[in-house]
């Protein structure tokens, strides 16, 4: 079994360590720790993503180009696509 946890440091706590500890009890496990770049940092490095996301976060303060979803009437369209 393998599992992978994207998690901040400051979410690492006993509960956490516990729930590993759980799903693999009695097994030898191995850990490894990669430092996860920051994703808006990396768009943003791209001169053509950079601008989009600049424009939406612009039109997201503004109240521009922004449509609400209803969850809950959401939900009922996917259960009606899905269960035809």
């Amino acid at each position: 079994m393998q599992s992978v946890y994207y998690l901040n440091t400051n979410e690492i706590n006993n509960d956490f360590i516990n729930v590993i500890k759980l799903l693999f009890s009695g097994k030898n496990i191995e850990i490894t720790i990669t430092e996860m770049p920051d994703e808006t940092e990396y768009l943003l490095k791209n001169k053509a993503n950079s601008k989009r996301l600049l424009n939406a976060i612009d039109n997201i303060n503004k109240g521009l180009n922004v449509n609400e979803i209803d969850l809950e009437q959401l939900r009922k369209q996917i259960d009606e696509k899905v269960n035809v």
